[in-house]
């Protein structure tokens, strides 16, 4: 059996694939170009806030494995709760429908991610 650590981390790499999909596909759609250019003015500390929001899964990735197994587990509890009330939150606005399935996915993979973690045996 992989081990739990290994499990998570993947998982971890995996959403931030999905979250950089997602991205991908709001650069290239329409809506993204009109609601950019009315939002110049507050486009420096949205682009900050979820630069540091999408930097939590690249980081984890890593630190996952090379903290101590009881801070990373809680580490992990943590931020997977985090990002997931985050997507939660996002779920209910008028998004496109690829928006929601891809928050749908976040939110599966966060659950994952702490239905492993939670379950991890304390060493």
């Amino acid at each position: 059996m992989i081990e739990t650590r290994i499990q998570v981390s993947v998982l971890w790499g995996v959403l931030m694939l999905v979250y950089f999909f997602g991205d991908l596909l709001r650069i290239f759609s329409i809506d993204h170009v009109e609601a950019y250019t009315q939002t110049t003015r507050f486009r420096q500390p949205i682009q900050l806030g979820i630069s540091m929001l999408m930097v939590i899964p690249i980081l984890i990735l890593v630190l996952i494995l090379m903290l101590p197994q009881p801070v990373s587990r809680w580490v992990n509890i943590g931020l997977a709760g985090f990002i997931l009330f985050v997507d939660l939150i996002g779920l209910p606005h008028d998004l496109d429908i690829y928006d929601k399935f891809l928050i749908i996915v976040g939110v599966i993979l966060n659950t994952m991610t702490l239905w492993l973690t939670w379950n991890m045996a304390v060493i």
